[in-house]
């Protein structure tokens, strides 16, 4: 395979700068396991504590997930919409922006420069970067759909979950006096990036390449998009109300959250399902092998980690034991790597396949 347009390479050094930090991120994961299973010395504690490495790993996580979704996305808009990125200069300068932000937000956790909040502690000047940074984004992509003036399920489903991502996260811009209002609306921004628009993102990405490696008709892959955007509708907003039982809200919203959570990675499993299903009554084999066994595993490990663990643990009488014990640090873990590492590693493979 080639690439059809020129404008794709610029997902190139997205996915570089992208791998990189998920490199980062493992190496700092490392230094964390450690930390609870040998006594460090204290001047080393005092140099690296766990909480600004903690704050480290995590923010590292956020910044090259968003990294590989917007680089996926600049290399899959031109094949949607049959045209050039509308401004590639504005790709690079949105990357350069985006990682200047992640560096000097990084370097300020070592010297204690933070917000607190937990995945969201980069400073409020960094945040109003961030959201240039996002705006950038959306107008270069919006510019290339609306000039293109073709409209794909796809494409529509990837950019409503974009928006929606964007608008998710100025919720994290202002600073709430009342503490319980104040993490009332940081499970907006956390929950609805998780399990809402960056499920759409991911549905929408993983529909595009599998119609591209399996040559399954686009029909059969865009019909799982539909039943994407129904669940995302009754589930991932209902779902926020398991995070609501140390808040004080009424006990319903952790039998309607731990219900309708469980059910949002369905559509993605049923999806590959379905494209598996095609192919194995197909004469003619497929490209991308390692490609579509990436997207089986992420759906499946998806499905287990978020979907499954993911019910177990939200459960009222569970949760009230589990509650920021080790089970949430391992159904967060499962559940990220299934849901959107694998997905991301996916998509580094398709580029380099794509691109040859």
């Amino acid at each position: 395979m080639a690439l059809t347009y020129s404008s794709q390479r610029l997902a190139y050094p997205y996915f570089v700068v992208a791998l990189l930090l998920f490199a980062l991120q493992i190496v700092v994961g490392i230094w964390l396991a450690l930390s609870y299973a040998v006594t460090m010395p204290q001047g080393l504690v005092d140099i690296l504590p766990f909480s600004t490495t903690r704050a480290i790993h995590t923010n590292l996580l956020v910044l090259w997930l968003l990294l590989g979704f917007m680089g996926t996305t600049y290399f899959m808009i031109p094949e949607e919409t049959e045209r050039e990125i509308y401004s590639p200069v504005l790709g690079y300068l949105q990357l350069v922006l985006l990682v200047g932000v992640g560096v000097v937000a990084l370097a300020g956790f070592v010297f204690g420069w933070t917000k607190g909040k937990p995945l969201l502690e980069i400073p409020f000047p960094l945040d109003y970067l961030v959201v240039v940074g996002a705006l950038i984004f959306l107008f270069n992509v919006g510019m290339t759909i609306l000039q293109a003036r073709r409209w794909t399920v796809v494409q529509g489903s990837l950019f409503g979950g974009l928006v929606f991502l964007a608008v998710m996260y100025l919720f994290n811009l202002p600073f709430y006096s009342n503490l319980s209002i104040d993490w009332y609306y940081w499970w907006w921004v956390i929950h609805l990036w998780v399990e809402g628009a960056w499920e759409l993102i991911a549905a929408a990405l993983t529909a595009w390449i599998l119609i591209k490696i399996t040559n399954v008709p686009r029909e059969t892959v865009e019909k799982w998009l539909y039943v994407e955007l129904g669940l995302f509708l009754f589930t991932g907003i209902a779902g926020t109300g398991h995070h609501y039982y140390w808040l004080g809200a009424p006990k319903y919203w952790l039998w309607v959250g731990g219900i309708f959570s469980a059910l949002e990675p369905v559509p993605i499993l049923l999806m590959v399902w379905d494209a598996w299903h095609y192919i194995r009554n197909r004469r003619d084999g497929f490209q991308g092998r390692l490609v579509f066994t990436l997207a089986v595993g992420m759906s499946i490990l998806h499905f287990v980690g978020a979907g499954f663990w993911g019910f177990l643990h939200t459960l009222p009488q569970i949760n009230y034991y589990t509650h920021g014990s080790q089970v949430t640090v391992a159904h967060g873990h499962i559940a990220f790597f299934g849901a959107y590492v694998l997905l991301n590693l996916m998509f580094f493979s398709f580029f380099s396949f794509a691109s040859g």
